[in-house]
């Protein structure tokens, strides 16, 4: 692209949830970044993470939309890959469905809390693996896509490669956990809810934790990065497990 007109008459009169749904995509690139850094460290790919940017200031429309326009690049990572499973699940269920940077946003924020735990985790070796063909079934069945079509997209792990990735996670755990703790999304999340004008309430009624839950689950069956192992771990499907547990033991 060699020019780029913004009018900012356009963009200034946006709704609220529109903004936010490009500072989603903006602010999730800190769990982005993370992951790239855990692509080079452990998986030893050579994939570029998510480049810094600096943000834009507070209510600077055109200023976000020039951020977002340099920072595009073509590689997905795991927080697009597990908003549109929120999607997805949302549309099966007959619920609105927001738009895509809100569900990345938010995704990037679990995403935090969930790789923190996983890391932390003494136990993750004692995990039985996580069941690939139902979840293969659910995810053609969410996306109304053919299943043959979806094997492409899986990344099964053989024992060599399981034990591999394991011992290079083991050895590389405390360097994950303290980049991880530089991005501090709680303060970014109170940022972001803040855009709206309920500050934030309506994700109440979105979606639920079970929901995210069995989205990452989905989606790290065919993301690959941390998630991908979680879930080829089991990982991922156990704390969904948990999750029916208490809901049954809540009724």
């Amino acid at each position: 692209v060699a020019q780029v007109f913004l009018d900012s008459a356009v963009l200034n009169s946006a709704p609220r949830e529109r903004v936010a749904a490009g500072w989603g995509l903006l602010l999730s690139r800190q769990i982005k970044s993370f992951e790239g850094y855990f692509a080079h460290k452990v998986l030893a790919e050579e994939c570029a993470p998510a480049t810094e940017c600096a943000l834009p200031a507070d209510g600077d429309n055109a200023g976000l939309a020039l951020a977002l326009l340099k920072g595009f690049a073509g590689r997905r990572f795991a927080p697009d890959f597990v908003g549109d499973m929120l999607a997805a699940i949302a549309r099966a269920r007959g619920k609105a469905v927001r738009r895509r940077g809100e569900y990345v946003f938010v995704a990037a924020c679990a995403l935090a809390v969930f790789y923190s735990a996983y890391l932390s985790s003494p136990a993750i070796d004692v995990i039985p693996p996580a069941d690939h063909c139902s979840a293969l079934d659910e995810i053609a069945r969410l996306t109304g896509q053919e299943r043959a079509k979806l094997l492409h997209s899986f990344d099964f792990f053989d024992v060599s490669g399981y034990f591999r990735i394991n011992y290079i996670l083991g050895e590389y755990r405390l360097d994950l956990l303290e980049r991880l703790s530089a991005a501090d999304m709680r303060a970014v999340e109170r940022r972001w809810r803040r855009m709206y004008d309920d500050a934030g309430y309506w994700l109440k009624r979105a979606f639920t934790s079970r929901d995210m839950l069995r989205a990452m689950s989905l989606a790290g069956e065919c993301s690959g990065g941390l998630l991908g192992y979680a879930a080829a771990a089991g990982f991922c499907e156990r704390m969904l497990g948990s999750a029916r547990g208490q809901a049954g033991g809540a009724a």
